[in-house]
């Protein structure tokens, strides 16, 4: 929870996609999921726990082939919480606004093989 907003995430357990960008302040799986969920930029991240990487994804066309790879987690954001800057003569209080992305969604192709293609829609988890 980030200041009682729930961000919402698609989870995908030893998978990844190419082209994210490695963290170095980002330093445990709450941190590196939480960041991105209150991130307007960040679409999904990725946890390996061989490795204790973050895997930072800023580009959503990166999300549209997902590979296997053993130890890694990928969460790609569905519903995200934003701070909005402070009120003046209120520096402490933040609000935060639930937002939704884009999903990918499993499909399959005319001879049955299963895939992963991202859709135009918005997938509704709340």
């Amino acid at each position: 929870m980030i200041g009682g907003c729930v961000p919402t995430f698609i989870t995908r357990r030893d998978q990844h996609s190419v082209g994210a960008d490695a963290s170095s302040t980002l330093k445990t799986e709450d941190s590196c999921k939480n960041w991105c969920a209150r991130t307007s930029n960040c679409f999904a991240v990725e946890w390996n726990n061989n490795t204790g990487v973050c895997w930072v994804h800023t580009n959503a066309n990166n999300l549209q082939r997902i590979y296997g790879m053993t130890g890694v987690t990928q969460y790609e954001v569905v519903t995200r919480c934003l701070t909005a800057p402070p009120t003046p003569g209120h520096q402490h209080h933040h609000i935060f606004a639930k937002t939704q992305v884009p999903y990918v969604k499993t499909q399959k192709n005319t001879t049955g093989k299963t895939y992963q293609a991202k859709t135009s829609a918005y997938d509704n988890l709340n």
